[in-house]
C-alpha cells in the first residue's frame, strides 16, 4: 500500500493546489505542507516549483507522479481481486478510441471472447486523450490508441499496423489514379478530427512537416466524430486523412476514393496500452493472444 503522502502527493499533482487537495482529503493545507516537504527531504528533489502564481510538477515530479500513480492502480486492483476474486476474473473494462471502434475493436472483442474466460466486458468509446486519462486514472484495464501518447508514461504494445490515406468522394472532382502535389488539396475543403483525438495528431504532424496548417485550405471543418466525417465526405463536401479500415466499405463500393499524395505514405501502429510496467501486463498480453 502507498503510504499517505504519496496519496497526497498525487492529489495535489492532479489538482494543482494544496488548498484543494487539502479540502479532498478533510486535512489542513499545513498538513499537506508539511507531508509533501517530508517527500521531497525523504526523496532529495523538489517535486513542485510555482511558475507565474501556478502549481507545476517538476520534471522529478513528473516521473514520480507517472510511477505512483501505476502503483496505485495496480495495487487498488491487486487489493480489490483479493477481496472479490471470481467478479474481477470473469469482468473486463477497456477503452477504444473512436477511429476504432467500428472496424478493429470488433476484431479484439472477438479475440476477448474467444478468451472465454470473461463474461462481462465493459467497453469505453472516446478520443485518445479520455482513453489515456481513464488508464491513468485506474477506471480501464486497457485501452486500444491508434494515436501519438507519451509512452514514457505507459507501457505499450503494439497490436497491428494501419494505412492513414487521403480520402474524398468521386463528387468532389479529384481523380484515385491521378498523382497529386500536397499543395494541390488546399483548393478544397478539408475535414478533421478534434483536437485529442489521435487521428488528429496525426494529421497535424502531416501538416506541421509540410509547414501548412488547417486554415491554409479553402474550407476547414473540425468535426468529433468519424462516422458524421464519413456522412460529409459521401456528400463530396472535402477531404480527410482517415485509417483505410475506417473506410473499407465506402472504398471496395468506390464511394469514397483513395487519393495518391506525393511523398506520403503513412502506415501508423495501432496500440494496446496499459499502466506503466503493469503487474497485470502478461494477463492483458495473453487475453489477446500477443
Amino acid at each position: 500500500m502507498l503510504e499517505q503522502k504519496y496519496l497526497t502527493f498525487i492529489k495535489v499533482a492532479q489538482l494543482g493546489s494544496y488548498t484543494k487537495a487539502a479540502k479532498q482529503l478533510f486535512i489542513s493545507q499545513p498538513a499537506v505542507s508539511q507531508q509533501l516537504t517530508s517527500l521531497e527531504n525523504e526523496l532529495g528533489v523538489k517535486l513542485f516549483t510555482y511558475h507565474n502564481r501556478q502549481l507545476k510538477l517538476t520534471c522529478e515530479g513528473e516521473k514520480l507522479l507517472t510511477y505512483v500513480q501505476s502503483l496505485k492502480v495496480q495495487t487498488d486492483k491487486f487489493v480489490t481481486n483479493l477481496h472479490h476474486p471470481s467478479s474481477l476474473q470473469t469482468s473486463l473494462t477497456i477503452a477504444t478510441t473512436m477511429s476504432l471502434a467500428n472496424e478493429i475493436t470488433p476484431n479484439i472483442i472477438a479475440k476477448i471472447q474467444a478468451n472465454n474466460t470473461f463474461t462481462k466486458l465493459n467497453c469505453k468509446i472516446a478520443n485518445t486523450k479520455l482513453c489515456l486519462e481513464s488508464v491513468q486514472a485506474g477506471k480501464v484495464d486497457f485501452a486500444l490508441i491508434e494515436g501519438n501518447f507519451p509512452k514514457e508514461k505507459f507501457s505499450s504494445h503494439i497490436i497491428t499496423e494501419e494505412k492513414f490515406i487521403p480520402v474524398c468522394s468521386p463528387l468532389l472532382g479529384l481523380n484515385a489514379k491521378q498523382t497529386y502535389r500536397f499543395s494541390d488539396l488546399l483548393d478544397y475543403p478539408i475535414i478533421y478530427r478534434e483536437e485529442g483525438s489521435g487521428s488528429y495528431n496525426i494529421f497535424k504532424t502531416i501538416l506541421a512537416s509540410r509547414n501548412i496548417t488547417p486554415s491554409d485550405f479553402k474550407f476547414n471543418y473540425q468535426v468529433g466524430s468519424p462516422t458524421a466525417i464519413k456522412a460529409l465526405l459521401l456528400k463530396g463536401l472535402g477531404i480527410s486523412f482517415i485509417y483505410q479500415t475506417v473506410a473499407k466499405q465506402e472504398l471496395a463500393t468506390k464511394q469514397l476514393i483513395p487519393l495518391k499524395i506525393e511523398n506520403l505514405n503513412i502506415t501508423h501502429p495501432i496500440y494496446l496500452v496499459y499502466s506503466k510496467n503493469s503487474y497485470f501486463a502478461k494477463d492483458y498480453l495473453n487475453i489477446l493472444g500477443l
